[in-house]
Order: C-alpha cells, then structure tokens, then sequence
C-alpha cells in the first residue's frame, strides 16, 4: 500500500511539473534555478556533442554541405568502379576521398584534427559550446548565449549562413526544448522538492 501511494504522489508531482512548470521553477530560490540552469545545459551539451539538435522535434543535425558533397562523390565513384581493381580505381577513390578538402568541416582539420564531418555537433575550439551557459536574473531563469559574438554564431546557426543547412540550438517563438531535457528538468525539480520537503 504504502509503495501505491509512493508512486501516485510522485505521478501527481510529476503531472503538476508538466503543467505548471514555468509557475513552480519561479518559485523556487535562485539556487535552486541555477540547478536547473546547469541541468539544462549539460544536457544540451551532451545531445549538441551527438549531433541532436535540443529543441523538440528537430531531430539530427542536417549534414554539413561540403561533407554531403563529398559523400556524393565518394558514393558515386564507389558505384561505378565496384568490383574493379588497379591503380586508376584507387586513383579515383583517393581523389573522390579529397574532394573539397579546402572547404568546411575538412579545411578546419589540419588546426583541429579531431573535428569531423559526423557528427554534426558544432564543436571545433570548444569555444562556442564553453560559451553557452544558465543564468538567473531578476529572478528568472536564462539558458542561452550571452557573449555578443557566440549570439551570433547562434543566430547563423539558426538561418543557416554561407548556404550551410539550418541548425538552431536555442529555442524561441514557440519552440521547446526536447522531451530529453524536460524529462532532466523534472528529475532535477523533483529532487529539489523532496530536499525541500526534508528541511
């Protein structure tokens, strides 16, 4: 019995953080917002580093252009030499295989080796990713960029810039973040409530 109302009081908080989420995080102290904050971005860090866009129903990271032509190529000589062998296949493979080397992601590998076209997770210095961070202000939660030049990073990620496929990171006018990070925020919410219920 006492394990039946264990579970349906933690599914009644769990229906109560879905539906007045935003109502019952600006209650709670700046510490505990913060919490949340850093549960947030570790999480977008972590989906962004396997190429998993953070906001809900965006899925993958589209493929970077240059990458996606090389593959192209690649495919398309694969196709027509299969089954073949000799010096001018390996030729052709191996050029196929350089293809666009000077443009990006392949032109930044010689500063940054470990960068690669898959994938997609916009890390190259770590710099830009360092740069995205929580903050509560005037007793509010933030999570986003808030350094001039990452903003516009992530402005050209979101409208795509140099014809690079469209990669927001950052959700806004009606976006939401994905059900992997709501799914955080309500474990982090729920361990705040029982510490605080605890005191």
């Amino acid at each position: 019995m006492a394990h039946r109302v264990a579970n349906k009081i933690e599914q009644d908080l769990k229906a109560a953080i879905r539906k007045n989420a935003q109502e019952l995080i600006d209650k709670l102290p700046n510490s505990a917002k913060q919490e949340i904050g850093d549960v947030i971005v570790e999480e977008m860090k972590d989906l962004i580093s396997k190429g998993i866009s953070p906001i809900e129903g965006k899925g993958r990271f589209p493929a970077y252009k240059w990458a996606a032509a090389r593959k192209d190529i690649v495919d398309t000589v694969n196709r027509f030499t299969k089954g073949q062998k000799g010096k001018d296949v390996r030729a052709l493979k191996g050029e196929a295989k350089r293809a666009y080397s000077n443009k990006y992601p392949f032109s930044a590998q010689k500063e940054f080796p470990d960068k690669r076209p898959r994938p997609v997770n916009l890390f190259l210095s770590g710099e830009f990713m360092d740069s995205l961070k929580s903050k509560v202000r005037g007793g509010k939660l933030f999570v986003g960029f808030f350094e001039k030049r990452s903003v516009l990073f992530e402005q050209g990620h979101r409208e795509g810039v140099n014809d690079q496929p469209k990669r927001p990171i950052i959700p806004i006018d009606g976006e939401r973040f994905s059900t992997t990070i709501v799914r955080k925020v309500e474990l982090k919410v729920r361990e705040i409530f029982r510490r605080k219920n605890k005191t």
